[in-house]
C-alpha cells in the first residue's frame, strides 16, 4: 500500500475510513431531516429532489475520482469541502414547527 517507513498509506486509509463513515451518515440524516423540513403535501417532492441529488453524486463519482491524477488527496478535499458546505449551512434552514 505505501513503502516501507511511510506513513502516508494509513493515513490513507485512515483518512477513506473516516470519510466513508461521515458521508454514510450524513446520506442515511438527510432524507429523515429533509422530510421533516417541509409540510406533507410537499414531502414527497422533496424527498425526490434529494434523491436525485444523491444519484447525481454517485454519478459523478468516477470523475471526481480521476482528480488524483493531479493530486493524490484531491478527491478528498473536495468530498470534504462538500461535506463541510452542507454541515455548515444545515443550522440555518428554517424550522417548522411553529
Amino acid at each position: 500500500f505505501s513503502q516501507k517507513g511511510s506513513g502516508s498509506g494509513e493515513l490513507l486509509l485512515t483518512v477513506s475510513v473516516l470519510g466513508k463513515f461521515f458521508v454514510s451518515a450524513l446520506f442515511a440524516n438527510a432524507y429523515i431531516y429533509t422530510a421533516e423540513l417541509v409540510p406533507t403535501e410537499a414531502r414527497s417532492f422533496l424527498l425526490g429532489i434529494n434523491s436525485i441529488g444523491a444519484r447525481f453524486g454517485g454519478v459523478i463519482l468516477p470523475y471526481v475520482l480521476m482528480l488524483k491524477v493531479y493530486g493524490e488527496f484531491l478527491p478528498f478535499v473536495v468530498f470534504a469541502g462538500a461535506t463541510l458546505v452542507v454541515t455548515v449551512t444545515l443550522p440555518f434552514l428554517p424550522e417548522t414547527r411553529n
